[in-house]
């Protein structure tokens, strides 16, 4: 399973920022692009990016401008042959004299520029700029595809040079909805897959790739805490104390998602099996644990279980489930997590 390509090819979000980033530069708009340092699976961000770009006459080329000290004249040098060189004078900025010239291989170029960062970023967002405020939109020019790794993201005004940042598309549900995606083929139940996923969600805290990692184990995550913290080691991780406290935090809010909504869903059906005995024992406005309790609909599982074992009224095979819910139910109230051969039990209690 190739998890990058799927992440930048089929989740909405990753796809969509790519496919805006396309479009405009098809339209002949340059544009910034603001990424993290830790984008996830980079190279296939830019063999997908490239690939949709290949769709215009023009070609593209990649630059390194890491080390350019001017911005204009590094361009000059990149673009233009010697004697096109000495027909640049002074009088002109090196933007103008790149926009105007029409026989400039600039001008059938799409041109990604690698390496824009907290130093340079300013510049090189004011060279593009003006280059294509200088071009005439009635003839062909070059197009800026500017990747930017600046702290603070570049906000392009200018409507030829657009900015999009990574960040404003990717949110921790696109991270969710990657792991459901990887899951949704296994041939295990529901619970499990969304157990899988929200566990590799919440372990992996917004990294894309350790999240896509986890998931890509199936039912080894959620039944062996060492196959997590294998996967971890894998994926560059150092500070294995530190995570062990952040894994058993994330098991717990996901044990949370699973587990309070079939207490609950056994809770009703519970009560409505049992509620012919359960209306004999409960008088309106009773009070049970300090709190006044006026139909069975209200009684919480704690209720159920002293009701069941003062009234004896509920089969043995049922109680002895209410007494397992109960404790799961308690044991992640009190901010413990259940055993995954427990957590198995009680979902069989949801069929």
């Amino acid at each position: 399973m190739d998890i990058g390509k799927m992440w930048w090819q089929t989740m909405i979000n990753p796809h969509r920022f790519i496919s805006d980033i396309s479009d405009a530069v098809l339209e002949d708009k340059s544009v910034i692009i603001n990424l993290p340092d830790n984008l996830p699976w980079e190279q296939e961000f830019m063999d997908e990016l490239v690939e949709n770009l290949e769709q215009s006459p023009k070609a593209v080329r990649n630059l390194d401008v890491s080390l350019a000290g001017n911005a204009g004249e590094f361009l000059l040098d990149k673009f233009c042959s010697k004697q096109q060189k000495d027909e640049y004078w002074v009088t002109q900025t090196y933007e103008e004299f790149l926009a105007t010239n029409p026989v400039l291989t600039l001008n059938h170029k799409i041109a990604i520029l690698e390496g824009i960062n907290d130093k340079n970023s300013a510049m090189w967002e004011k060279s593009i700029g003006s280059y294509m405020n200088f071009c005439d939109d009635q003839k062909e020019h070059g197009v800026f595809v500017a990747i930017s790794r600046a702290s603070k993201p570049i906000k392009s005004v200018n409507p030829k040079l657009q900015s999009f940042s990574y960040n404003e598309y990717i949110n921790s549900y696109d991270n969710l909805m990657l792991c459901l995606t990887i899951v949704s083929d296994l041939k295990i139940s529901n619970w499990k897959k969304q157990y899988i996923a929200e566990a590799a969600n919440l372990i992996s805290d917004g990294d894309c790739e350790f999240a896509g990692a986890l998931a890509e184990k199936g039912e080894q995550i959620i039944s062996d805490s060492t196959c997590v913290f294998k996967v971890f080691k894998e994926n560059g991780g150092e500070q294995l104390s530190e995570f062990i406290e952040k894994f058993n935090t994330a098991m717990w809010e996901t044990q949370i998602k699973i587990v309070f909504p079939i207490v609950e869903r056994f809770r009703k059906k519970f009560i409505r099996k049992y509620e012919d005995y359960i209306v004999q024992y409960l008088k309106p406005g009773i009070k049970i644990d300090g709190r006044k309790i006026y139909s069975p609909d209200e009684l919480e599982i704690g209720h159920i279980y002293h009701m069941c074992g003062q009234y004896k009224f509920a089969d043995k095979s049922d109680y002895d489930k209410v007494c397992k819910i109960r404790e799961a139910r308690n044991k992640i109230s009190h901010w413990q997590t259940v055993s995954y051969k427990e957590l198995e039990d009680i979902a069989e209690f949801d069929n």
